[in-house]
Parts: C-alpha cells; sequence; structure tokens
C-alpha cells in the first residue's frame, strides 16, 4: 500500500517570525525547518513531492535549493525541479543551476516544482534519504544572503508504516467550514495552530478534553492550517475554509 506523510522536527516547529518565505504542499500543508517527507512508493504520481514556496514580503525575492547530503544514493534517481528541472543530480550541487529563481512579492514559486527518488534502476529495499537545502541569493544567484535557511529531508522507505499502524489524534472538527467559531472536540490536552497559507501563525491556543470552540470572527475569509498535537507530540493537520 502506498503511503506519504509527514514527520514534523518538534523542537523546531516554531516559525521564525523574520521568515520572509515558507514552504508548502500543493494540498496547503506547511512544512517546517527540518521536516521529513516520507513516502514507501518509487511511483512517480504516489512518491513525488508538490510542492510552492511563498513569499510574505512585498518585494521580488530571488531563490536557490542545494542538496546537501544523500544516503542509500548518490543523488543519481533523485529529481529535482525548482524553477527548472534536474535529474541525476550530485551531493553540492544548486538549483537552479546558473541564476537563482524568483519568487514575487507576495506571491509564490508557481507550479510544476517538485522532488522524487525513483527510476527502474533503483533497488526498492535500499532506504534513501536527500536532504535539500532552501536559501535567498541575490538576482544573479552568486551570493548567499544568509537571511533565511530552510531544510527539508525527502526520504524513501519501503517498510514505512501504513495508515493503520500510525500514532494519530483522536479528534472531531465539527466542520470545516466556518463562521465565527472553529468547534473541535478532542479526548484530551492538545495544542491547536492555525496558520494561514504563508505559514504565519493566526491562532495558538491549548484546547482541553471535551467540545472547545476557537474564535474565528476575527480573521479574514480564506482558506487556513489547523495543526492539532499533544502532549506525546503526535500531530495531525487538516485544511479549513473560514466565510
Amino acid at each position: 500500500m502506498k503511503f506519504n506523510y509527514l514527520l514534523i522536527a518538534f523542537a523546531l516547529l516554531a516559525f521564525n517570525a523574520n521568515a520572509q518565505f515558507t514552504f508548502q504542499d500543493n494540498d496547503g500543508v506547511v512544512y517546517n525547518d527540518g521536516d521529513v517527507y516520507v513516502t514507501n512508493s518509487l511511483d512517480f504520481s504516489e512518491a513525488s513531492l508538490e510542492y510552492r514556496v511563498f513569499n510574505s514580503t512585498g518585494s521580488d525575492i530571488f531563490m536557490k535549493a542545494e542538496l546537501v547530503s544523500a544516503t542509500g544514493n548518490d543523488g543519481a534517481d533523485f529529481e529535482i525541479c525548482f524553477g527548472l528541472c534536474y535529474t541525476g543530480v550530485t551531493i553540492g550541487q544548486q538549483f537552479p543551476n546558473n541564476g537563482s529563481n524568483t519568487v514575487p512579492a507576495n506571491g509564490d514559486s508557481g507550479p510544476g516544482n517538485h522532488m522524487y527518488h525513483g527510476s527502474t534502476t533503483v533497488d526498492p529495499a535500499v532506504v534513501t534519504e536527500y536532504e535539500l537545502r532552501f536559501f535567498q541569493t541575490t538576482a544573479d544567484g552568486n551570493t548567499e544572503l544568509g537571511t533565511d535557511d530552510f531544510t527539508i529531508i525527502y526520504r524513501y522507505d519501503p517498510d514505512a508504516l501504513g495508515t493503520n499502524d500510525v500514532a494519530t489524534l483522536n479528534f472531531d472538527i465539527t466542520s470545516t467550514i466556518v463562521s465565527d467559531n472553529l468547534e473541535i472536540r478532542v479526548s484530551e490536552d492538545t495544542q491547536v495552530t492555525i496558520f494561514d497559507l504563508r505559514g504565519r501563525i493566526v491562532k495558538n491556543e491549548m484546547i482541553t478534553a471535551g467540545l472547545q470552540r476557537i474564535n474565528m470572527s476575527d480573521l479574514a475569509a480564506q482558506a487556513y492550517i489547523v495543526q492539532l498535537k499533544n502532549n506525546n507530540n503526535i500531530s495531525e493537520t487538516t485544511k479549513i475554509i473560514k466565510r
């Protein structure tokens, strides 16, 4: 059974208040620095991590990605698209090779960006991991600015747990379309963090067991990501719409 999931680096969970960009997959799930994307599939349609980088500033920013390290593979079977697409990459290689990828002011890097491990020559029994770093540069791509630095790990593990084996939270959201209040029923103390689609925290509350309400009336009408985490660092993420 194909299965993909996100391992959250809880020690790094809080967003940098000065961050100028955020990393999200195409489902709107916000990734934090150090997070691990795990898949047990080698099929592109199932295993590819489709993503966008969001620029939360009023000016264009210029970015590159870099393959920092790889285990179980030297990069020959890895593909990354960030503006341009590259296959058969090497450790230390930056993307794009020349210049930079422009992320427009208050915009995102656009569709088509992804990372994927797999080819006809891959040994399906070998656990493989790639560490990638995203960072800002000057427009020509020659100088790293050092203002923000984001790392994500892509891991292929044929023995990754299936959905029935993963520890989950016992919770229920009454409706994913809300107006004044978000109603959540939980069975234990749970931290609820709500992000907008640029990765900014807009609500952060600890709720106790039972049916609880979080006031949403002060938030703009748009989509939000709700992350719930218990005291054992088990986390669940879902998307809601505020009307």
